[in-house]
């Protein structure tokens, strides 16, 4: 079980079969907006949340903050900027939810594992199967997978949804054959169509895991979390989890603005460098997977179209920030908030001092993550957030 996890982007049902990279002594470089918001691949922003601001304020000079339009973006000022660069939603009164189910898929997430068991698939049980595809009676590797996974009862969608309530009651080596109603179009690893053709499919059943779920308490807290995090009691973790919850409602209120927002003109310099640093970021996940880039992107599914699409979602996150920043007077950066920045980040990233990270980063790179952390931070102090979750007693 991990004992404290970041939500990575995995590619659902199709599986390739690599192994991660042994990882480099010496941590690599990262992007830090991208790591706050990326708006295609994975909206993360626990690594920044939470900054702890001192009361006493040591403002830089004003002046360089309010050069951000000219040094960022290369507009004539401020109001250039803010007219004909980038038409920025609504940022104020937005709207989210912060359910039951969030909180309980992230609870699981840290309390459920799976056991191997010798006996038939039952409800709850995860199933890993291998899939054989047939077209008209002949194989085709197309739709042929293998190692993939299902929980028995509750695959209410998707394209193996059937699987679910067929394997109940199946145990390892058996096979069902000449299942129907999987949508081959759907896993198809290369993007075939199969209409007007029979396709068909054997299941074979590789194993059968039964749930296992631990009991929230003081122990099983220090256990699993107090070496690496100090957390002793059910109320850290669980003032951990809302944490988190809402760091999830300020991606989703963030993704509103993006999505909400029309680029108007490219400042060619700052988008230039975005796909630099959003290429630099799948490079590295890419070698961290021993996988080269274009591997990796196709695993991800990530076509060229979803590449751009993502450098005009990085790019107009970015110059919200600022745009928000500017409007609601949050540019000014206190030599408090630089240092707190650095002494809460550089273990998060592999580091082990402020100073082996400084060789890494310009303070210009943190300005932009520090910036975009209180744009995002104003944003939902100034929203409507419902929280129609309960925290078990």
């Amino acid at each position: 079980m991990e004992e404290k996890r970041v939500d990575e982007n995995v590619v659902e049902e199709k599986t390739v079969e690599v192994e991660p990279a042994e990882n480099d002594t010496q941590p690599k470089k990262k992007n830090l907006s991208t790591l706050i918001y990326s708006l295609v691949v994975v909206l993360i922003f626990a690594a920044f949340g939470g900054v702890v601001y001192y009361n006493k304020v040591v403002h830089v000079k004003k002046q360089q903050d309010k050069k951000f339009a000219k040094n960022e973006y290369g507009a004539k000022n401020e109001e250039d900027f803010t007219k004909n660069y980038l038409e920025l939603a609504k940022y104020k009164g937005l709207k989210c939810e912060i359910t039951q189910e969030m909180l309980d898929e992230y609870i699981e997430g840290d309390t459920v594992s799976y056991e191997n068991v010798e006996r038939a698939a039952k409800d709850t049980d995860q199933v890993e199967f291998n899939l054989t595809g047939y077209v008209d009676g002949k194989k085709e590797a197309d739709i042929t997978l293998k190692e993939q996974e299902i929980t028995v009862g509750e695959e209410t969608d998707g394209p193996f949804q059937p699987i679910s309530d067929l394997v109940k009651g199946k145990s390892e080596g058996d096979v069902i054959e000449n299942v129907e109603g999987i949508d081959a179009a759907e896993i198809s690893e290369e993007g075939k169509d199969y209409s007007g053709k029979k396709v068909t499919f054997n299941v074979k059943v590789v194993s059968v895991s039964e749930k296992k779920v631990e009991k929230i308490t003081d122990d099983w807290v220090k256990e699993e979390f107090s070496e690496d995090y100090g957390w002793t009691t059910t109320k850290d973790y669980y003032d951990y989890v809302k944490e988190e919850l809402k760091n999830e409602a300020i991606s989703d209120l963030w993704k509103q603005i993006v999505d909400g927002s029309v680029l108007k003109k490219y400042p060619e310099d700052a988008y230039a460098r975005i796909i630099e640093e959003v290429d630099a970021d799948y490079n590295y996940a890419a070698s961290e997977w021993g996988m080269e880039l274009n591997d990796y992107l196709e695993v991800m599914q990530m076509t060229e179209k979803d590449m751009e699409k993502e450098y005009e979602s990085e790019l107009i996150s970015e110059m919200a920030s600022w745009y928000i920043a500017f409007k609601e007077d949050l540019l000014n950066i206190s030599e408090s908030e630089m240092n707190e920045w650095w002494e809460k980040s550089y273990e998060d990233y592999g580091y082990e001092s402020v100073e082996e990270m400084k060789e890494n980063y310009e303070e210009s790179e943190i300005k932009r993550a520090i910036i975009l952390e209180k744009a995002a931070n104003f944003v939902y102090d100034h929203a409507s957030v419902k929280q129609s979750y309960k925290i078990p007693e």
